[in-house]
């Protein structure tokens, strides 16, 4: 029997979760001794997929296909980078990444730039040779900034963050701070009922997903129907529910994709901004909130007991809005997280442009984070070494998580002007509202839409600054 498109199709994603399954294994379970063997079958997959994606086969079912599915545009979309794309890049993407993934690892606990330098430098050299291969109009992050989905120009979030610069250094030396004594870490048991009772009450569907403890918050998707999160657990506990609430925005996406575009290449969310969009969503637009931190402070109570459930959510509320800045960016308050993704895309262009080398990041780092943060790290961990993203992601893609903050406020005004009430979803304990709006408007369309798309419908507009700059001064500056 001729294989069909859809079969064809099928078997490619079957490919890609494999990858993306072997990925958390890594990052959760697997022994460290095992690394050389999972490059190398990393690599191997990897090899298989782009052999599919460019294969005669697939352009013959394309070509037969008269279909005007939405998910056919970013299948030929798919093929079309593939075919740009130098033999074996990806491959060797993800078999440096998969190791360099690992020295960072340990690098970071040794506090030792030196011995991760070299990696990083090859990731520099991947990053230029992806850019070149794919072409570019302007900058060479343009390639870059659209490898997952179609995103914002170089030139349009350098105005963005150009825009936002200013506001948002006045914004961190305007917010109030207070000193208060952090809770301690908890045992991984407790973390994981928590997190599941978070799960629950805002809606996410644990007959189609996990949780799962990682060295860094992470979450991944397999297809809608097996989506995890991952978690820290040697950190205070309430950065641990921050991060918990953050990755369960990004899993809501992954479950919410319309079932009519599972097994095709547009069954996941669109990487990054949307996503990122979802996840900020949920950790600040309603995580921040006081009235969201009663029903932390209620889970709390039940699991830990000690304190009251109002006193564990005053504790969790200031937590997430008075804490003072950290040199940590996933442990920072919610305007210098900006400042953190500023000082990286900076770095990232220096980088590409050769006017430093990687000997600089570590000083570049500092000198950045003093301007911006007011803080100077204390150590290499606190400073250069303390995020995996470029053992993980391609240049230029830090900017989702800014994008994200500014099309997640953007989203919360247009709900509630469509009368969806966040204040009400949290008093009666049910988000299915606030879920079934963010289903309908965002994450339905899967890869189908870029962020530009997806903004201009559910909010009538495309992407604009001014609605997370009301959202930040109303709660930091008035």
């Amino acid at each position: 029997m001729t294989e069909s498109l859809e079969q064809y199709l099928s078997e490619l994603e079957a490919l890609k979760n494999i990858a993306e399954r072997m990925w958390l294994d890594q990052q959760s379970a697997m022994p460290p001794a095992a690394i050389n063997e999972r490059v190398n079958q990393a690599g191997i997959l990897q090899e298989l997929i782009q052999q599919r994606l460019v294969s005669d086969q697939l352009g013959e079912l394309l070509d037969a296909t008269s279909g005007d599915e939405p998910w056919l545009g970013v299948v030929r979309e798919d093929r079309a980078q593939a075919l740009r794309l130098s033999s074996g890049i990806w491959r060797r993407f993800l078999e440096v990444g998969a190791q360099a993934f690992n020295v960072w690892e340990q690098a970071r606990k040794d506090e030792d730039w030196a011995s991760f330098e070299p990696w990083l430098a090859k990731m520099v050299e991947i990053d230029k040779e992806y850019a070149e291969t794919v072409g570019y109009d302007v900058h060479p992050m343009d390639a870059l900034l659209s490898v997952y989905a179609v995103g914002p120009t170089h030139a349009e979030i350098s105005e963005v963050l150009s825009e936002m610069r200013d506001f948002l250094i006045d914004a961190r030396k305007a917010r109030e701070v207070e000193e208060f004594e952090e809770e301690g870490r908890q045992p991984e048991h407790l973390l994981l009922a928590i997190a599941r009772d978070i799960g629950e009450l805002i809606g996410f569907d644990f007959a189609r997903g996990g949780i799962a403890f990682s060295p860094h918050g992470y979450t991944s998707s397999a297809g809608p129907n097996d989506v995890r999160i991952t978690f820290r657990s040697d950190v205070p506990l309430f950065e641990a529910v921050s991060t918990m609430v953050h990755e369960y925005g990004h899993a809501l996406y992954g479950q919410g994709v319309a079932e009519e575009l599972w097994d095709t290449p547009a069954g996941h969310g669109s990487m990054p901004y949307l996503q990122e969009s979802q996840a900020k969503f949920w950790e600040n637009i309603i995580g921040r909130r006081a009235d969201f931190a009663q029903r932390i402070g209620e889970i709390l109570e039940r699991r830990i007991g000690r304190l009251s459930a109002a006193e564990w959510a005053v504790r969790y509320h200031r937590s997430q809005t008075r804490a003072a800045s950290s040199p940590i960016r996933i442990a920072t308050d919610e305007i210098s997280f900006n400042l953190h993704i500023l000082l990286r895309f900076e770095i990232e262009e220096q980088l590409l442009s050769g006017t430093i080398t990687v000997a600089d990041v570590p000083q570049v780092w500092n000198a950045k984070s003093e301007e911006y943060l007011g803080i100077i790290p204390a150590t290499i961990r606190e400073g250069a070494l303390q995020d995996p993203h470029w053992t993980r992601r391609m240049f230029g893609l830090f900017t989702a998580y800014v994008i994200g903050n500014v099309a997640s406020a953007q989203l919360a005004q247009a709900m509630e002007d469509q009368g969806i009430s966040i204040a009400e979803a949290i008093a009666s304990r049910d988000f299915s509202a606030v879920l079934g709006w963010l289903q309908k408007n965002v994450h339905s369309p899967g890869r189908t839409k870029s962020v530009q798309e997806v903004l201009q419908a559910a909010t009538g507009s495309p992407l604009n600054a001014a609605p997370y700059r009301k959202h930040l001064a109303d709660r930091y500056m008035s």
